[in-house]
């Protein structure tokens, strides 16, 4: 090889070779995001796209880093987000902020914001209902109040507190005899207040208990217990929560 040659080769790849570190450079400026790694950022868009969520809004963005850089399910709560602006209409801004609030709940509970957000993509069913029947703001308060309910029995408890949630909220003709068997204002179902959504899951329990709990326990309940719940149309993981 001539040294003509040689040198032009010798070019070539340097030039390639420069060529290559300026494209990883722009390849990483657009994946890019505050405190999160390539692979990490990568991983988001990704997670974006398959919930059909657009990836140029900042805002979305923005939430779903926080989500990462604190260790949490990005899939998980970028289906939630999607949930909330595609199924119950919230801007996106709204959406983002119900989305982060799930941190703050988590943390001032002491508990994993992966429990809350599982918790209420699990409940994507009842709230359908509930939106179509009350209207999405209701929806939305379940949300919220579900949240801070499982904040305040527990993660173990988390299961039970869907329960809860779907049984009362269900929008349906089973859960509204329910909540007047149970002795609640079932015009109250139809709140847009997360406090007074809480307070009706509350209300329930407690009601629950007066009426069924004194039976539980008891070693011949066993065959009259069953047909208690059944008779408020409650369940055994209600009764459970109650007690």
């Amino acid at each position: 090889m001539s040294p003509l040659t040689e040198a032009l080769k010798e070019n070539t790849l340097i030039s390639a070779g420069q060529m290559h570190m300026r494209d990883s450079k722009e390849l990483g400026k657009t994946f890019s995001n505050a405190g999160m790694s390539m692979q990490a950022s990568m991983q988001m868009y990704n997670n974006m796209f398959t919930a059909g969520i657009d990836s140029t809004n900042q805002t979305t963005k923005d939430m779903l880093v926080k989500f990462s850089i604190l260790g949490k399910n990005m899939k998980a709560a970028a289906s939630l987000y999607a949930f909330n602006t595609q199924t119950l209409g919230l801007s996106t801004k709204s959406s983002a902020l119900l989305t982060e609030s799930l941190l703050e709940t988590a943390a001032a509970y002491h508990m994993d914001a992966d429990v809350l957000v599982n918790s209420l993509n699990a409940l994507a069913a009842t709230l359908v209902s509930t939106s179509t029947t009350y209207g999405a703001e209701t929806a939305i308060a379940v949300e919220v109040a579900t949240a801070n309910m499982i904040g305040k029995y527990g993660a173990t408890n988390a299961k039970l507190v869907e329960e809860l949630a779907g049984k009362l909220f269900a929008g349906n003709v089973e859960s509204s005899k329910m909540a007047a068997v149970l002795g609640l204002d079932i015009s109250k179902l139809a709140t847009q207040s997360a406090g007074q959504a809480q307070q009706l899951m509350e209300q329930a329990l407690m009601s629950l208990k007066s009426k069924v709990g004194v039976a539980s326990g008891d070693g011949t309940s066993g065959f009259v217990l069953p047909q208690l719940i059944a008779a408020f149309g409650a369940t055994p993981g209600m009764l459970a929560l109650a007690n």
